[in-house]
């Protein structure tokens, strides 16, 4: 690919000449196929800023912000896979055990403690796949070639290398020039930074009655064994223009202060979002998650009926005593507030309840992640009879929507955030997903018109107006 200067940056070579005295200092150490890692630091930056730039010149770019902007990082392209099933990523222990048996980095004369050195996002378990995902491919995890990695106002570049007998010293050189340009010589827009406005032309009836169809269906299944099943809505839209992503992601920042902020580019594909919701944190053992369930519009002032209602109650009870329930069999000291508390979002309230505990082992964590994923709050319950159900009832493929998307380092410490409240970008095209959780008390024109209002989170990035 083509390099975006010619001649290498001064931060180039001397990043460069700081990773060659640390290969020539450490080669007695490496193993065949170790993972290599040299932390730089370079100055301060908005990775935001560079997420355009950095996406024309490479075929795979992930951005992860997290919800209480403690850190963020920018992961380019792969030297390593880690592949698996769907339902299956507990197989993937032994591969990040070996890359921790390996690994030599200089993360410690930093202070780096967790570094996201596996990335990536997990699709949702289903079956009805089509061409729009094609560029995500299978379910895998990667070690990125490069990590650019913002944590307690301090950034680094991470440049990720499996050690072997043909190691290119040009290449290696290439490689850190080519990001280092992306960073320093940023793109500019030729549309100054604005997005153009997307006219949805109103909410098609055709969608209402296809809606309370599905619910309708649906309800015949609840009066089984499921005791609650979570159906979404995809719909498409053409834009006329090419994305601004630096400008779109830093939009999505302002409006959503308080969720994880994600994009994934894979060849010409983009998925983004903004999730309220935090799947699972563990650090050093201890477990960190939300439960989040039961809606309402973010400017509603009646909360008892609107929030605090039979339904909400329910649907939130349910996904809180899943996860409870799930993390006694790989934690201890599992704590859950007895009262949900409510998080107001720009566009939606939520029920939410912040759960934590004591993990038992770090080697159970990708364990737990197959025992928990995919929740009540995007599934259902049962699991593996609210998927059947899902499978059946829905159309569409999910793919990423609904999945997981974060991090995970050597020692299985790990962040995954569910990657809802986002769309799929491919050919021009913009495919947005909201979902609504279905209980016995549902009441389809209800529940579409909170499909609606996740809708928004992404809709409203094209309303036309500036944040800043």
């Amino acid at each position: 690919m083509e390099l975006i200067r010619t001649k290498h940056s001064d931060l180039s070579a001397v990043i460069f000449a700081e990773f060659q005295k640390f290969m020539d200092e450490n080669s007695g150490y490496f193993k065949d196929d170790a993972v290599i890692s040299f932390a730089y630091p370079i100055s301060n930056i908005n990775l935001i800023s560079s997420i355009d730039s950095i996406n024309k010149y490479h075929d795979y770019v992930s951005f992860f912000k997290a919800a209480d902007a403690s850190y963020s990082y920018i992961a380019i392209n792969y030297l390593k896979e880690l592949s698996f099933h769907p339902g299956n990523i507990s197989t993937l222990t032994p591969n990040i055990s070996a890359i921790h048996s390996k690994i030599v980095n200089n993360w410690s004369e930093h202070n780096l403690t967790n570094v996201p050195l596996i990335t990536g996002a997990v699709k949702f378990n289903a079956v009805h796949l089509n061409d729009d995902w094609n560029d995500f491919g299978t379910n895998k995890l990667v070690v990125p070639e490069i990590i650019i990695y913002q944590h307690s106002e301090e950034t680094f570049l991470i440049y990720n290398h499996i050690n072997s007998s043909s190691n290119n010293i040009d290449e290696h050189l290439n490689k850190i020039d080519q990001v280092i340009n992306s960073l320093l010589f940023n793109h500019k827009s030729n549309n100054n930074n604005l997005l153009v406005p997307i006219d949805r032309n109103g909410v098609d009836e055709n969608e209402k009655e296809d809606w309370e169809d599905l619910i309708n269906n649906a309800k015949g299944y609840l009066k089984s064994s499921l005791i609650k099943i979570v159906l979404s809505r995809k719909i498409e839209i053409e834009t006329t223009d090419e994305v601004n992503w630096s400008y779109l992601i830093e939009k999505l920042n302002d409006r959503n202060t308080e969720c994880y902020i994600y994009m994934c580019k894979s060849n010409d594909a983009v998925f983004f979002g903004a999730s309220p919701e935090k799947f699972l944190s563990v650090q050093d053992k201890i477990i960190d998650i939300d439960a989040m369930a039961g809606s309402a519009a973010g400017d509603s002032t009646d909360v008892t009926r609107e929030l605090l209602n039979k339904k909400n109650l329910k649907e939130h009870k349910i996904v809180t005593d899943f996860i409870c329930d799930t993390l006694s069999n790989y934690a201890k000291d599992v704590v859950a507030a007895e009262q949900p508390l409510i998080i107001k979002l720009s566009d939606v309230q939520h029920l939410h309840t912040k759960i934590t505990a004591k993990l038992q082992s770090n080697e159970k964590v990708l364990s737990l992640i197959d025992s928990l994923f995919p929740t009540p709050a995007v599934c259902g319950i049962p699991k593996d009879e609210a998927l059947k159900a899902i499978r059946e009832l829905e159309t569409h493929d999910r793919g990423l929507y609904s999945g997981l998307i974060g991090w995970i380092n050597p020692e299985l410490n790990c962040e995954f955030a569910v990657a809802i409240r986002s769309a799929l970008y491919k050919n021009n095209k913009l495919f947005l997903f909201a979902g609504s959780g279905i209980v016995e008390e549902s009441v389809p024109e209800d529940e579409f018109f909170e499909t609606e209002l996740k809708l928004k989170t992404i809709l409203n990035l094209f309303d036309g107006k500036d944040t800043r």
